[in-house]
Parts: structure tokens; C-alpha cells; sequence
């Protein structure tokens, strides 16, 4: 009978798939990395909003127009009939 270790087979398969050695990443070049992705996203943050705002402000009605003369409003007094 042999003895079956399920930690030692998931040990082998993790080697044969990822291998091995383990090439740690430079702190600073990943965090440059970072800081660009940061730096991009805010950007196009930035430049989304001012998309919005554009489009926004440029359907807009102008305020140029002057108001609409008021049309004179005719009454008519009818007198009411004798009792």
C-alpha cells in the first residue's frame, strides 16, 4: 500500500504548470507601473468629465434670446341681463 500525500501532488502540479523558481519583481518598477496606471485613469477621469460638461453646455439654449413680447389680452364685459 503506498501512501498518498494530497499536499505533495498539488506541490507537483503547481511546478509543473508555474515551475519552480520564483523571480521576485523590483518593488519600484511595479510601483512606477502602478502610479502610471493611477495617473492614466485619472486623466481619462478628467477627460471624460470634461466630455460631459461640453456636450452638456453645448445643447444648452442660448441666453441671447430676448423674452417673447406679451400678446395684449382683450376683456369683454358683458353686462348681465335685467332681472
Amino acid at each position: 500500500m503506498t501512501d498518498y500525500d494530497p499536499e505533495a501532488a498539488i506541490k507537483r502540479k503547481l511546478d509543473d504548470v508555474v515551475g519552480r523558481e520564483f523571480d521576485p519583481i523590483d518593488s519600484r518598477i511595479a510601483l512606477r507601473k502602478r502610479l502610471v496606471k493611477w495617473f492614466a485613469g485619472a486623466i481619462f477621469a478628467i477627460a471624460a468629465v470634461s466630455l460631459v460638461v461640453y456636450i452638456i453646455e453645448s445643447h444648452r439654449l442660448p441666453k441671447e434670446l430676448p423674452p417673447q413680447k406679451a400678446k395684449p389680452v382683450v376683456i369683454e364685459i358683458v353686462p348681465s341681463p335685467p332681472r
